[in-house]
């Protein structure tokens, strides 16, 4: 009998606390995995988890939740989820997919670490066909093995017994029937089941059908299922990934995630060879949607600073001439994701005229913080008493304004700190530059932290993962409030007056 999918509730992070080093769990068998039967060789296998409805198990029931971020692979964060499989007594190895997939978005608290599935995607579930080859027919067994990847220990919590997994056959004629159904059917409106059902479904078979689906999702409105369907092309190769890419980015512009996907495949997308892809995506500059002109903005950034040019490389000179030119364009779109990438771009460029046009975006609410951390880029000293006097009275968006004052005017920044730790209004601003002190080895840094441990103020929590990382002695170890201090009075004592 087929199962329907599940419409769950988003439920982004647990609340499953911490184990600390001296509790240890007992391990229990109490997961238990089913199949939609019959399954079939060369189609979808869906592995079904069931866990106990009791409260103790909630936050892991309500976490197994698919997709675990926009990578197709990813079942659990940093492997909080192991499903292993086995056939005449031998464990099969995982699939190793042609192209390895970029990195996704997913929140990473309690087991299994959080998912960033999407409202609407099914629960409790997982597409045990992308991590196994099930093209064979016969007797298979499946075990789920469930970590506290998030704990100190990364304990084992749960697992199943393995769980017999019969793989009936096929011939070709029937898994095209199958597919083309699928493909018939009217597509989900719903981002979850896009992502959580029939993506990951239709990568049971691979085939060019298949990739013109998974291609039409790439401009989807929703960021998490454009990022999936790029991850998805990789099933397909390189050369395939290369080549759909620039299509889709010459046809239909850049996203911000195609911009992303450009700059994680470097080796395959360089635009210091590759005049078409530049001549691709400058253009989309001055468009009138603010998708692909975001994207045009973010795709530039990333190849002007991170790409390592070759010498006498014209392309600098040619991005730059181009954001010049598109730069009032950009800014009367008037959309945050733009302004914000053309601020990245101005700040890591140093052209000429960047330091007047980030000063005038900082004064866009839409892009404040970023354009202030882009000014601390530039290094110039002139910004500095200008910087400075922000962080007093402060805002929220200044509170990354630390970190750029110390990183780029060393010693001479140290005064506007203390400032702002004395006399800012706003508590991260006060938090970040008491950080940047302590770092510096200044007193006044030193003294906030032991005032929040010694006070349980409101920055007790702060303070100790903060002093934790400053004592780096290489282990986890739990430290008392009171060994926490008399650390910081000892970086007092080297300090001085």
């Amino acid at each position: 009998m087929n199962r329907a999918p599940i419409i769950g509730v988003i439920l982004l992070a647990s609340s499953y606390g911490t184990l600390l080093a001296e509790e240890k769990p007992e391990v229990r068998t109490v997961a238990k995995l089913s199949f939609d039967e019959p399954v079939r060789a060369g189609l979808p296998v869906w592995v079904h988890i069931t866990l106990p409805q009791t409260r103790e198990y909630y936050a892991s029931r309500m976490n197994i939740r698919y997709p675990f971020s926009g990578n197709p692979l990813n079942f659990g964060w940093w492997g909080a989820i192991k499903l292993e499989v086995r056939s005449g007594g031998k464990s099969l190895e995982p699939l190793r997919w042609p192209m390895r997939p970029f990195a996704g978005v997913g929140m990473h608290s309690g087991p299994p670490n959080g998912s960033a599935a999407p409202q609407g995607s099914p629960k409790q579930r997982l597409p045990l066909h992308l991590r196994y080859d099930f093209s064979k027919p016969g007797t298979y067994e499946v075990r789920l093995t469930l970590h506290d990847k998030w704990s100190y220990q990364e304990e084992l919590i749960m697992r199943s017994e393995w769980t017999k997994l019969v793989v009936h056959p096929t011939t070709p004629e029937e898994r095209r029937v199958r597919l083309a159904k699928m493909l018939q059917q009217d597509r989900p409106k719903g981002r979850g089941i896009v992502v959580g059902d029939l993506l990951p479904s239709l990568l049971a078979q691979p085939n060019a059908d298949v990739l013109e689906v998974v291609k039409g999702f790439v401009h989807h409105q929703d960021g998490l299922v454009q990022r999936f369907a790029l991850n998805c092309i990789c099933r397909w190769g390189k050369d395939v990934f290369h080549r759909e890419v620039k299509s889709l980015v010459k046809a239909e512009g850049p996203t911000v995630e195609l911009a992303y996907a450009l700059s994680h495949k470097r080796d395959i997308f360089n635009p210091d060879e590759d005049a078409e892809l530049v001549d691709s995506i400058l253009p989309w500059l001055r468009s009138d949607s603010v998708t692909a002109a975001a994207g045009a903005t973010q795709a530039v950034y990333f190849m002007r600073s991170i790409q390592e040019w070759t010498e006498g490389s014209r392309v600098p000179e040619r991005l730059d001439k181009a954001i010049a030119e598109a730069a009032e364009h950009l800014i009367g779109l008037n959309d945050g994701q733009v302004l914000r990438s053309l601020a990245c771009y101005l700040g890591g460029s140093k052209q000429a005229g960047s330091r007047k046009l980030l000063w005038r975006l900082a004064q866009d609410p839409k892009c404040r913080g970023q354009a202030l951390i882009c000014i601390g880029w530039l290094n110039d000293k002139r910004d500095l008493e200008r910087l400075g006097k922000l962080l007093v009275p402060g805002d929220p968006e200044t509170d990354s304004l630390p970190y750029q004052l110390r990183r780029a005017h060393g010693e001479e920044a140290l005064p506007w700190l203390v400032a702002g730790l004395k006399k800012s209004e706003i508590r991260s601003v006060r938090v970040q530059c008491a950080k940047e002190l302590a770092l510096a080895g200044h007193r006044e840094g030193f003294l906030f932290f032991k005032a929040a441990l010694g006070d349980r103020t409101s920055e007790h929590s702060i303070a100790r993962g903060f002093v934790h990382d400053l004592m780096r002695d290489g282990t986890n170890a739990q430290r008392s409030d009171e060994e926490l201090i008399r650390f910081l009075d000892k970086k007092l004592k080297e300090a001085g007056k």
